[in-house]
């Protein structure tokens, strides 16, 4: 069977200390980050060197998020918030869309670690998804986004939120591969192998409809439970 879908994204809420990074943290050639001992769990002053691919991000511009990407199959994306603004919600509410800001908050205040995935298709629409959406009455909001990556390039793309919290959001592929060519992370991994992800028992005939990568294995329980790495 051809993979209808993968699993494009798992969010990421990062640790205290990642979040709480400011600007004088790091040297100004952005090579290091200097941690005084009342700031991490060592209790020590740390000096802890930036991943070069990381500061390829920081010289080139100022992302409200970060982004792991492997050649193939899923990526990880570290969101620290949701990425609108309050007034953007209260735009939101005013057009009857409260429970798509009740996502965006719910991302805001999840604890540490994974806590969320988006399925991605392999066209520019939404036409089957619309159709299984309609199948199980689930309602849903279409809309566009776009951005620039490191390397400048403009990516555009669309996304779909289900009304239900409980089944993930989607979006169409992008307007142009992101992805690394034959890229191996110095830890060593080459791609994420599996995800564990929980909803609802009346929901997973919907996720399962969503999506036939055997990436994705779910089960009755909240969210993403565990995230397997292949090296």
């Amino acid at each position: 069977m051809a993979i209808y879908y993968q699993i494009l994204r798992c969010l990421l809420r990062p640790h205290h200390e990642i979040r709480e990074l400011t600007c004088s943290d790091f040297s100004d050639d952005l090579k290091y980050i200097h941690l005084s001992g009342n700031r991490n769990k060592s209790g020590r002053n740390r000096i802890v060197p930036v991943p070069s691919y990381i500061r390829k991000i920081l010289v080139k511009g100022k992302p409200h998020n970060a982004l792991i990407y492997f050649s193939e199959g899923p990526y990880i994306e570290l969101l620290e918030k949701a990425p609108i603004s309050p007034f953007i919600k209260l735009i939101l509410r005013l057009m009857g869309r409260g429970l798509l800001v009740e996502r965006f908050n719910s991302w805001e205040n999840a604890e540490e670690g994974f806590f969320e995935i988006c399925l991605e298709n392999n066209t520019t629409n939404f036409e089957k998804e619309i159709k299984i959406l309609n199948k199980f009455k689930e309602g849903f909001f279409v809309t566009r986004s776009k951005r620039i990556d490191p390397y400048h390039r403009v990516l555009t793309w669309k996304l779909l939120f289900p009304n239900e919290l409980r089944i993930p959001f989607l979006m169409t592929k992008f307007s142009k591969n992101p992805k690394p060519d034959n890229f191996v992370h110095p830890n060593k991994i080459k791609r994420i192998k599996q995800i564990s992800y929980g909803t609802d028992s009346k929901f997973i005939s919907i996720v399962n409809a969503l999506c036939d990568d055997n990436t994705l294995q779910l089960y009755e329980g909240h969210g993403v439970k565990d995230v397997f790495y292949e090296k």
